[in-house]
């Protein structure tokens, strides 16, 4: 049986609403970052939202705990459904595939990519607005970073595909990305 949102919030509910989204969701959504990397976090809090919004009125306590502990579940969740596909959250199971079938031309453009893939999924992100031509401040607002963080960002995902090329590409490398 699903619970239905209730049919009017009253003026201090709305209030109350309007403080979860507008300044404990950004915290939550930073601190889950931390704690689950390579989930899904806005994902994550957007759907315990959604679910508190359906038993506003059946929460009892703190309705800020109640979110903390449903958004952490669902990040439990998806962490948990990564593991049983049998691929780590910030390294993809093709990044670490032998290369020795790929020819000589297409070698160094397949091991960027295969080193890219190895990148945690917010230096990925970053990375490919940029490369489509994004400039920094609306990748940042996209991330919810500032300027310098995306730029941070940026900076670690070339350096990080710059030494797995290199490192791949050593002449006692085996071909592979690890």
């Amino acid at each position: 049986m699903s619970e239905s949102p209730p049919s009017s919030f009253d003026e201090h509910e709305i209030a109350e609403l309007a403080d979860l989204m507008n300044e404990y969701e950004p915290r939550l959504t930073e601190q889950l970052r931390r704690r689950f990397p390579g989930i899904d976090h806005e994902n994550a809090v957007g759907e315990a939202l959604l679910q508190m919004t359906k038993a506003w009125r059946q929460i009892t306590g703190d309705k800020r705990a109640w979110l903390n502990h449903v958004a952490s579940k669902r990040c439990i969740d998806a962490c948990r459904a990564a593991q049983r596909q049998g691929a780590s959250l910030d390294e993809p199971r093709m990044a670490k595939l032998q290369l020795a079938w790929v020819g000589p031309d297409d070698y160094a453009v397949v091991l960027v990519y295969r080193a890219i893939a190895t990148l945690p999924q917010h230096q990925r992100f970053a990375l490919a607005k940029q490369l489509f031509g994004d400039d920094l401040e609306e990748i940042a607002r996209l991330l919810n970073r500032s300027p310098r963080t995306v730029e941070g960002y940026i900076l670690r995902a070339r350096d990080r595909v710059r030494a797995l090329v290199l490192d791949a590409t050593s002449p006692d490398s085996e071909g592979t990305l690890s």
